[in-house]
């Protein structure tokens, strides 16, 4: 997806003006344990950089039906960050635990300039 320059710019903004530490947990690969269960691996956790959107934003996109209730808007940076995040992953900002509903990697010339999401409880 190509990036509008104004938005690139826009989003910029919001993370360092806005954002606030934030920890992408990739689920480890699981084992299994020998009777045909699998257990879960451990969990790697990922430092990131995010910015929930404005409540006001975040009301009109629930109005359009892009969002559901209780759905929050996520800027995350790429800045640092190892990792394409996906719907497989858990977001954690302060002490809040978010389940990731969807991803949208924006950006320019195939280098991806920050990941917008859609989180949940």
């Amino acid at each position: 997806m190509v990036v509008n320059p104004a938005w690139e710019l826009i989003a910029r903004r919001l993370i360092a003006r806005f954002g606030q530490d934030a920890v992408i947990m990739r689920p480890g690969e699981p084992t299994d344990d020998g009777y045909g269960n699998e257990i879960p691996g451990e969990p790697t956790a990922y430092p990131a950089r995010a910015a929930v959107i404005d409540a006001n934003v975040v009301l009109a996109h629930q109005q359009t039906g892009s969002l559901e209730p209780g759905d929050v808007r996520v800027l995350i940076s790429t800045e640092g960050l190892p990792i394409e995040p996906d719907t497989a992953d858990a977001l954690w900002i302060g002490s809040e635990d978010w389940i990731i509903t969807s991803v949208a990697r924006l950006a320019t010339d195939g280098e991806p300039l920050f990941f917008d999401m859609r989180v949940g409880r």
